[in-house]
């Protein structure tokens, strides 16, 4: 990856974003990487452990934020 400002990618615990951050390490991209995940409050929902899980793995500099669950909203 080639950029001018600095690269950061969004991991959600997934298998998807996962392979992305390992493919990033495997060119040596993650040390120092900003990696984002969304903590979801339902936690039949949440895969902010896995997330936790990969991006200790690659030692990204990991932030995580939390949402509001949609689920919430079609409750009321």
């Amino acid at each position: 990856l080639r950029a001018d400002v600095p690269v950061g990618a969004y991991l959600s615990g997934g298998l998807d974003s996962s392979a992305v951050v390992a493919s990033m390490a495997a060119q040596g991209l993650a040390q120092g990487l900003k990696t984002f995940s969304v903590a979801i409050p339902e936690p039949t929902f949440d895969e902010t452990p896995y997330a936790e899980l990969v991006a200790r793995h690659f030692a990204t500099a990991a932030f995580s934020e939390g949402a509001a669950c949609a689920l919430e909203y079609f409750r009321r």
